[in-house]
């Protein structure tokens, strides 16, 4: 999901050889580091695809630094793609593969419908939380303008009957 406050994208909900890895760690890239394919596809709008690492990657980064680990590649094959809401970017989808060649043009068409379908739901969350945020601060404002009319109602009932006790006198 990307943060626009941080000017980062946060990886906090990944899967790692099929297990869900912990949001402890420190799973977010800047949008500053210019050598991330994340960040390519993000400030682009446009889908990565890359099958073979080693010869692909320069037509998006300039170096692979940042895909070293132990002096080999960490990834031979990746699909990264932009989740757009109303032309604005709201986060991506990745997959990535350690073999060359793991993906097709098959599953490029099928992420990229999943896209579709993430970048709508993720809009419908925000819309929610923010009907409900609205909704919230409307039902504290009818709260504090009923406690005005109480305080009112209760002056002006201690006025009439004020009043109706110097009649009686």
């Amino acid at each position: 999901l990307y943060n626009h406050e941080k000017q980062s994208i946060d990886f906090s909900y990944y899967y790692f050889e099929s297990k869900r890895m912990s949001s402890d760690l420190d799973t977010w890239v800047s949008m500053e580091d210019k050598n991330r394919l994340s960040v390519w596809c993000a400030e682009n709008k446009k889908a990565v695809f890359i099958n073979d690492m080693q010869t692909e990657y320069v037509k998006y980064i300039s170096n692979l630094d940042s895909y070293l680990g132990e002096g080999k590649l960490l990834l031979e094959s990746l699909i990264c793609l932009p989740l757009i809401v109303e032309k604005k970017f709201v986060g991506l989808i990745s997959v990535q593969s350690p073999s060359k060649n793991a993906y097709t043009q098959n599953h490029l068409e099928i992420l990229q419908t999943l896209a579709s379908y993430i970048a709508i739901a993720l809009d419908n969350a925000r819309l929610y939380d923010n009907m409900e945020g609205e909704v919230n601060a409307r039902t504290a404002e009818i709260e504090k303008q009923k406690i005005i009319l109480e305080d009112k109602n209760l002056k002006i009932t201690d006025s009439i009957n004020y009043a109706q006790r110097i009649q009686q006198a």
